[in-house]
């Protein structure tokens, strides 16, 4: 495995096989970003509050209502064998840079933390459900509009009393259509 870190501080993992450039990518994630790796796991497996105190409990109470770890859990058996391979390479390399004994982190160093934990797939996979959860901050509007048209409106009369999002003076993510019909020539997205 070749590791090099560009100019622009972008790194570049050449690997034999996909699976040690995971194992790369882990020991590198967790050598750069151990303190946020256990932030976000302690979050979704809702025990932040074991981390940063009392003050975190009601994220914790709310994160482990919504299940996401156990749901993780559950989730990581249905992986084919292809993306279970790379999980496990990407979860060695984080375990063998945790292995070392680095020096923790000024955060966790200031917390009182003495070791971490073993990663696991599960602490690796958390992360997309919260993201998912965060992502999804119109779920109240979307489920009004929803009720809506349980009630026997149509979607015009929706649209009237709830509009949508008004995405024309904003940047939004381009479309097939939008590249094809000239709107954005390819290579002038900068």
């Amino acid at each position: 495995v070749h590791i090099q870190l560009s100019e622009k501080n972008v790194l570049h993992i050449n690997a034999k096989t996909r699976n040690d450039a995971m194992f790369a990518q882990g020991l590198l994630t967790a050598e750069m970003r151990l303190w946020q790796m256990e932030l976000q796991r302690r979050l979704g497996q809702g025990r932040l509050s074991e981390f940063v105190g009392p003050l975190a409990l009601p994220t914790d109470k709310l994160m482990r209502t919504l299940g996401f770890f156990e749901k993780t859990i559950q989730d990581i058996k249905a992986l084919d064998t292809e993306a279970y391979e790379a999980l496990e390479s990407y979860v060695n390399g984080v375990n063998a840079y945790i292995n070392r004994k680095p020096t923790l982190p000024l955060e966790m160093q200031l917390l009182g933390y003495q070791r971490m934990a073993p990663w696991t797939m599960a602490d690796s996979l958390v992360w997309s459900k919260i993201m998912s959860y965060d992502l999804s901050g119109n779920l109240k509007f979307e489920i009004q509009r929803f009720n809506l048209l349980l009630k026997g409106l149509s979607l015009d009369r929706i649209d009237e009393l709830l509009p949508k999002f008004n995405t024309s003076h904003f940047p939004t993510v381009l479309t097939m259509e939008d590249i094809k019909d000239g709107k954005v020539p390819i290579g002038k997205l900068d």
